[in-house]
């Protein structure tokens, strides 16, 4: 048997089948006659992970390449005529549906935050997500159908983040003059989970949305609610940082009509910020200083935001349509699920997702069995020491 390339190994982690049933959904290769949408998919993979800046750059190293690309489900036929017209005119749809099935995959796999795990099995909390959003600037002269805000133009793409796994968990991109708490409710909340967010989502109806769904909360609370202290409950002298831990209610007509039940709210003094933090939650069984160790790891969902931008290519597009600039970032998170999938399946545990997408971006063109290859780079990866990061990407100051 010969061995396949990395490429084509890498989209037999991509469920095919449903893929072309949204192709057939949408129309996708209708008129289509050499270069399909599988074939489209297996091309803008190759991008993201080899790092093309353009289209150009896409058609180049396909030419480099040509007698190997048809083998890896790229196809004889890549152009850049064919690609734009793929990207402008090629429904959006396929791939956002593509996407939300693979980070629905990816909830299935390995768990890589070992304190928020040990945290989970001693609270009986079900998974921890983070919810935020990231903005992605485009200027208004060359992409005309963006919405100018400050000057700008720009997308935004709204995230929410298994922070056990390091993989996302929902993605809906919108133009970026959305407010983040428009699609709140949108969210698919799991009962029993834990669901950290900022101020800016300090949204009271949404809030009693996630309570009443069952799933629990932490937010950071805003400088100056409408409050009123219901009761004081034990500090129990856990943590000398913890101010206050009480039970509250709104007291503002709109945002007593929005979440109308009590709820806790702690006070936590920051060493690192050298100020104090107020947190709101409807969990009443964490301890005050686990519910502010807790909402430290919601800076992962920013790390994560850095490592998409710069490692993944979300930042130079190859159109200027709206519908080719959704496909891509569509694309880059359908990327980063395939990796996280074969992160879980060969149990890869000394290299990070970002470590392992530079691995197989150097042998995606490549005949090598991918079990052998990621052996290899573990072995070399554990003679260079262990990795001593807090996360799956890169530190915000690398």
């Amino acid at each position: 048997m010969q061995t396949p390339y990395i490429l084509t190994q890498l989209m037999h982690y991509v469920d095919r089948g449903y893929f072309e049933r949204q192709v057939s959904r949408y129309g996708g290769n209708r008129y289509v006659k050499t270069f399909s949408c599988w074939n489209m998919l297996s091309c803008l993979v190759w991008a993201q992970l080899s790092g093309a800046r353009s289209l150009r750059d896409i058609v180049m190293c396909q030419n480099c390449h040509r007698d190997k690309s048809y083998r890896m489900g790229v196809g004889r036929n890549v152009s850049r005529n064919n690609l734009s017209n793929a990207l402008a005119k090629r429904d959006v749809a396929m791939f956002r549906e593509l996407a939300s099935r693979m980070m629905e995959r990816t909830g299935g796999t390995c768990i890589r935050n070992d304190p928020l795990k040990e945290i989970a099995e001693a609270f009986s909390i079900g998974g921890f997500f983070a919810a935020d959003s990231t903005t992605v600037r485009l200027h208004p002269g060359r992409f005309g159908w963006t919405t100018v805000k400050q000057g700008w133009g720009g997308i935004k793409a709204h995230v929410l983040f298994d922070l056990l796994r390091y993989v996302p968990t929902f993605c809906l991109v919108t133009g970026h003059e959305e407010g983040d708490q428009t699609f709140m409710e949108d969210y698919p909340y799991s009962q029993g989970c834990m669901y950290l967010f900022d101020r800016v989502y300090n949204k009271p109806s949404a809030l009693y949305h996630i309570h009443r769904s069952g799933a629990r909360f932490i937010v950071r609370g805003k400088t100056d609610p409408s409050i009123e202290v219901v009761h004081p409950y034990s500090n129990g002298g856990e943590d000398r940082n913890v101010l206050a831990d009480r039970k509250i209610r709104f007291i503002g007509p709109k945002s007593r009509k929005g979440y109308p039940v009590p709820l806790r709210q702690v006070l936590y003094h920051s060493e690192s910020l050298d100020a104090n933090v107020s947190f709101l939650t409807n969990d009443e069984t964490l301890p005050a200083d686990i519910v502010a160790d807790i909402y430290h790891f919601r800076w992962d969902i920013e790390v994560f935001f850095k490592w998409l931008k710069q490692h993944l290519n979300i930042q130079a597009f190859y159109g200027q349509s709206a519908n080719a600039v959704s496909i891509q970032v569509y694309v880059a998170i359908i990327t980063l699920c395939i990796v996280a999938l074969v992160a879980s399946d060969h149990n890869v545990t000394s290299l990070s997702h970002y470590e392992l997408s530079r691995v197989l971006a150097c042998a995606i063109t490549h005949r090598y069995w991918l079990p052998d290859l990621i052996r290899l780079a573990s072995e070399r990866s554990s003679n260079d020491g262990p990795n001593t990061s807090n996360t799956q990407y890169p530190s915000l100051f690398d």
